[in-house]
């Protein structure tokens, strides 16, 4: 190994610690509250919320991931010294992506790993995966438990499932943040994305309920997280959570591998031809701006910091409301116009798909707020101007909570506010 290369490997683990302690203590921090839970409960359905915890993880972290992996080098200008280095661009390009996908994967398989010991030794029970509705359907606590081999395997076929699902939104966003040019614009462009990604696991389900098993199936390749269904379920006790998984699983899975190694090749050509930013800054001409439509004198320097933080958090807010509403039909399902028109149902329906979307998009619009500062330029802006740090942080803060809050929280509370929560 040159030591070019073993400087560069270095260098990118450094950048990644942070991120990876963030990965680890979530991934490890759920495991350890899902082994407590079932220890309480004695649901026998420890694998579900392994696999819940992974999803999450998986729709979440990619997003920040994929943002340092396409835009890291361009944000803290370091991308002209490393494309100085006798090191092919691909193989930079190669490197960095490899190092997000290990971010994400080593996570999720050292908290397989520590289910899989509590399972091997017995401290906990998994009940057989959910059979196929019908006449002979047996509910979980009613089933009998797995063996511990069963239980492992299981456990690494759903550990497995959900590494593909996360690496594949992970190189998919890294792909759009190569097209980008700043990473709050990929972190923004990446939730939206991560939505889609989401609503893509239930296609499959989707297409088996319209009678295109043989569709619904091969579906799963592009949005891997579909080939589980994961129930919820509940009782006096608490909830839990019951897999049900396709019976085609395993060629979904490869092809869905086949379409991530083209993605990342795609990532690679493209990384690898990246100019650095000095250099793309000369390139792009943008004509000047010499006409406003309109300007006012705010009287105040606070009244002009909430009214510039309400300029760039409610556009923010606004594309999370819209995909709420477009999320609402799909929860309306079967019973759509059947409980007094469409409109109420509509209504009724809202509030379950909102609290989805909020999840998602209050870090969306926290993170938007704040990443303008990263430029070393703005930064150096805001340090010129007399207001104290403390008032431009909490007006940020504040004024950017109160966005979301009115956009999302209470548009969703006025329109249902006559719902009769059927």
């Amino acid at each position: 190994m040159s030591p070019q290369l073993r400087m560069l490997l270095w260098k990118e683990c450094r950048e990644r610690r942070v991120q990876f302690l963030i990965c680890l203590l979530w991934m490890v921090g759920g495991v350890a509250y899902n082994i407590i839970y079932e220890w309480s409960g004695e649901f026998r359905a420890p694998v579900a919320a392994f696999y819940g915890t992974g999803l999450l993880f998986g729709l979440f972290m990619p997003i920040f991931v994929a943002m340092r992996t396409s835009l890291g080098e361009t944000t803290d200008r370091t991308r002209a010294f490393t494309s100085a280095l006798p090191i092919s661009g691909r193989r930079r390009g190669w490197i960095r992506l490899a190092g997000g996908a290990a971010v994400l994967v080593v996570p999720i398989l050292l908290a397989a790993a520590i289910i899989s010991l509590c399972l091997a030794l017995g401290w906990i029970e998994q009940a057989s995966p959910r059979p196929p509705s019908g006449p002979n359907y047996v509910s979980l606590p009613d089933r009998e438990s797995l063996s511990a081999q069963a239980a492992v395997a299981l456990v690494w076929l759903v550990a497995v499932v959900a590494v593909c699902s996360a690496t594949g939104l992970y190189v998919l966003l890294s792909l759009l943040g190569a097209e980008l040019r700043a990473e709050s614009h990929a972190g923004f462009a990446g939730a939206a994305v991560a939505i889609l990604w989401f609503l893509g696991g239930f296609l499959g389900v989707v297409l088996e309920e319209n009678g295109l098993p043989a569709v619904s199936t091969w579906s799963n390749a592009i949005a891997p997280q579909g080939t589980i269904v994961c129930y919820s379920y509940g009782n006096e006790r608490g909830q839990y959570g019951d897999l049900m998984i396709s019976s085609a699983i395993f060629g979904p899975l490869l092809v869905n591998a086949i379409l991530q190694l083209a993605m990342a090749m795609w990532f690679v050509r493209r990384y690898s031809r990246r100019l650095p930013s000095c250099a793309s800054e000369a390139v792009r001409q943008t004509p000047p701006r010499v006409w406003r439509p309109w300007s006012v004198a705010l009287p105040t320097r606070s009244i002009a910091l909430i009214w510039l933080t309400l300029r760039q958090s409610v556009p923010m807010c606004l594309p999370g409301l819209l995909i709420a509403c477009l999320m609402t039909p799909m929860q309306m399902g079967d019973v759509f116009g059947q409980r007094g028109g469409v409109l109420q149902e509509f209504a009724d329906s809202l509030p379950s798909s909102m609290w989805v979307i909020g999840l998602l998009w209050s870090v969306v619009v926290g993170a938007g707020l704040f990443s303008a500062e990263i430029d070393w330029r703005v930064g150096e802006f805001w340090r010129t101007r007399p207001i104290p740090f403390w008032r431009f942080f909490s007006a940020k803060f504040f004024v950017g909570l109160l966005a979301v809050l009115l956009v999302l929280d209470a548009t969703t509370i006025a329109v249902s506010w006559n719902s009769p929560n059927w």
